[in-house]
């Protein structure tokens, strides 16, 4: 069975004037190091990031093929979750935000190991509890 991790990275104009907002994706390459044997494919949604050659580099050496960046629209992360989730054709899928950080690399065994094909890890984004639902409603035959 193929694992998947689909990451969006947003960045809206507040976000980018602040120019330390890049060390959140140095957070998740270390995650993507320690955790590279638990997953086949990691999708990293652009909307608004904007990530460097520098990144697409450290990608290529370190992901070696297990990655694809697709540049999004400037929206909601929750949009552009709900529009690629289609895309994505690995038997199981986990949604992750870019912010989210996993200290073991067990905790995607433990996720992974359960029945639901369609993984998602939930926040009360902006302490508003989102329904994540209606992702998996739309994208309940991806592909």
């Amino acid at each position: 069975m193929t694992r998947a991790i689909l990451t969006p990275f947003w960045a809206n104009e507040t976000i980018r004037k602040w120019s330390g907002y890049h060390v959140l994706f140095d957070f998740f390459k270390k995650f993507l190091l320690e955790s590279k044997d638990k997953f086949d494919m990691v999708y990293l949604l652009d909307s608004g990031w904007n990530f460097t050659s520098e990144d697409f580099s450290w990608l290529d050496s370190n992901l070696l093929g297990k990655y694809k960046v697709e540049k999004m629209k400037e929206q909601s992360h929750w949009d552009n979750l709900n529009e690629y989730a289609r895309e994505v054709h690995e038997d199981f899928v986990l949604f992750m935000d870019y912010d989210m950080i996993i200290y073991d690399p067990k905790v995607l065994d433990e996720g992974f190991g359960l029945e639901n094909t369609v993984k998602g890890i939930l926040d009360s984004s902006g302490g508003f509890d989102l329904p994540f639902s209606t992702i998996l409603d739309t994208n309940k035959e991806r592909g």
